[in-house]
């Protein structure tokens, strides 16, 4: 996404413009509709992320994250009891929760 089209959505909404004004200034200004309209969600999303501190859409998926990590790891340790080889999924477990700690 080009930055200056960018930049011009987040001063347009920082004015109160609606998406809609937002997504036809920037046409107006040489942006393509697709354009146009990224930028417009990318400022939806940044505007949820931050009006209650929180993205709670994120939280879920880091918690995912992590579940899913710790579960693969118990059960490949269980099913591994009797000597076998079993997977820690380090990698889902970290994820999840650096994600969740960086709220």
């Amino acid at each position: 996404m080009s930055a200056t089209f960018a930049d011009r959505a987040f001063d347009l909404q920082q004015q109160g413009h609606d998406p809609d004004d937002i997504a036809t200034q920037l046409v107006k200004e040489g942006a393509s509709p697709g354009l146009a309209r990224i930028c417009v969600r990318d400022l939806d999303w940044q505007s949820s992320e931050h009006e209650d501190g929180s993205a709670s859409d994120d939280s879920g998926v880091a918690l995912l994250w992590l579940v899913g990590g710790v579960l693969v790891t118990v059960v490949t340790f269980a099913a591994a009891a009797g000597g076998g080889k079993f997977i820690i999924a380090v990698g889902p477990i970290v994820y999840g929760l650096s994600r969740l700690l960086r709220r």
